[in-house]
């Protein structure tokens, strides 16, 4: 259709020099008001995921909250985006990956279906919206992500390192100037700050999103600049994290890195790499998740045996604590869990216990009080176990193993597919040591990291738009304006 308009049109125009429309001689395209080609349109897909790898650095170490509304407000403009441009939201619902859809999709049915066993009902219902809602946030940001043309993919990777070297520096600014800025932070709300107080515990969840965030940087580092500078990146970011107070996230990075020098290492041709990688990595994934209700058993107790493991931390040890006790209540109900967000069902606040931990160490005996679970386990696969089962647990690993089977039909140089299993093994460790599964802020960062790897990795090629015969140069002639150039369009 738009070929023969393209073709009348021309005709049209040998033959008339004015333009006649409802009555009125329109400028010819030699006027010098008229303009053949419109500006570049403000908003695009790789605008929007550039903004938000800007903005991801700051909020996460000011309003780590922040993360999710960031995901929301990002899944939607996406989602307008495609509306605008395909006249349907099923074009990127098309482009969703058909296999982590079906993990997720079977994930959600039977996060529902605990209900009906759950020992908070009205919990499950509500942890199954909210997760339901990051999962499909997540899929548009990250199946835009895998398609960026190369001007947006350009862009993208621009806003990422700016938003690195402002992210990083700021939280470097913030732990050596004792937390100024989040001391000035508390004032404005109305809080009061103790001048002896520490306050970068403030910090820590940022830095498990820088931990995540170093990964796809340094990939644009590299890309844009070169293996030096890079480099030089990666040992600054370490750097910031070696600052802060948090230990999970430097061992995470630390595990990470040690995963991604070992793939590149492996000989053979880079195309074989990936599938005997992932073979490794399958194997891995499935004996971490299937032993992990074993792993704390088998662990020294650090309220009596503390002196077989001097060198953790009270947090690591309280955590020890926590895991041993998810353990004993996944034991309890194996194979279908307490139902979905039913671990802060568990206990209150009227069960908290005075815990003594190394009392076979009296130079290093300390106490607290807490629940014996404090509203999760700060272990997300243990989290599964409790409340889902081994039914959860498997649908868990099947999500792992679709992700792998993503980075290993990645088309990448050898050094972009081994620093994505960098990203999985340092998203896996924190996974493991910190924070609530279904935390919003938490998903919202699993989510728009993952698509900042998927929108770095791989180079994109220029697509040249299709080569019209006979038609006007210049953009589609009904909705751009081509109706100038000396001829006459009608019954459009």
């Amino acid at each position: 259709m738009l070929l023969m308009v393209g073709g009348a049109w021309h005709s049209v125009s040998a033959s008339n020099p004015k333009y006649i429309f409802n009555g009125m001689q329109m400028p010819s395209a030699d006027s010098p008001q008229v303009k053949e080609n419109p500006a570049a349109p403000v908003l695009s897909e790789g605008r929007v995921l550039g903004v938000a790898a800007f903005l991801a650095l700051p909020i996460a170490a000011f309003a780590p909250k922040g993360m999710a509304p960031l995901l929301a407000l990002s899944s939607l403009l996406l989602l307008g985006l495609t509306y605008r441009q395909a006249g349907s939201l099923m074009a990127i619902f098309r482009q969703f990956p058909k296999p982590m859809v079906a993990v997720l999709g079977v994930f959600l049915v039977y996060a529902t279906l605990s209900v009906f066993w759950s020992i908070n009902p009205a919990g499950t219902m509500r942890s199954v919206l909210g997760i339901g809602l990051a999962f499909l946030g997540g899929l548009v940001v990250v199946s835009t992500a895998v398609r960026l043309t190369k001007t947006d993919q350009d862009f993208f990777e621009r806003a990422l390192v700016a938003g690195g070297l402002f992210g990083f520096g700021l939280i470097g600014f913030e732990l050596l100037s004792d937390t100024a800025i989040s001391r000035i932070l508390i004032t404005l709300k109305g809080g009061k700050v103790f001048e002896n107080g520490s306050y970068t515990i403030l910090l820590n969840s940022g830095m498990s999103v820088a931990a995540l965030y170093v990964w796809p940087w340094l990939l644009a580092l590299r890309r844009r600049y070169g293996n030096v500078v890079s480099l030089v990146g990666a040992v600054a970011a370490g750097g910031v994290l070696v600052l802060g107070e948090s230990e999970a996230p430097l061992l995470a990075l630390a595990f990470g890195f040690v995963i991604t020098a070992a793939a590149m290492t492996l000989p053979g041709k880079v195309s074989a790499l990936p599938g005997a990688v992932s073979k490794t990595a399958i194997i891995a994934i499935v004996l971490a998740v299937a032993g992990a209700p074993l792993l704390p058993g088998a662990l020294p107790d650090p309220l009596t045996e503390s002196a077989k493991m001097p060198y953790l931390s009270n947090s690591a040890q309280h955590r020890l604590v926590i895991w041993r006790t998810t353990a004993n209540h996944i034991a309890e109900r194996p194979i279908r869990g307490h139902g979905q967000n039913g671990t802060r069902a568990l206990y209150g606040k009227s069960d908290r216990v005075n815990l003594t931990f190394a009392t076979d160490d009296k130079s290093r005996t300390w106490t607290n009080i807490f629940e014996p679970i404090p509203l999760h386990p700060h272990n997300g696969v243990l989290q599964i176990w409790l409340e889902l089962g081994a039914v959860g647990a498997a649908l868990l690993a099947a999500f792992l193993l679709v992700l792998l089977r993503s980075v290993a039909k990645l088309r990448a140089e050898k050094i972009e597919w081994a620093a994505c299993f960098g990203l999985l093994a340092t998203g896996l460790i924190i996974f493991s040591l910190s924070y609530g599964a279904w935390q919003g802020w938490w998903q919202g960062t699993l989510w728009l990291l993952g698509a900042f790897m998927a929108a770095t990795a791989g180079e994109r090629k220029e697509v040249k738009p299709p080569v019209e015969t006979g038609g006007p140069t210049g953009p589609e002639p009904t909705r751009y304006g081509d109706w100038e150039k000396k001829g006459r369009c009608i019954d459009f």
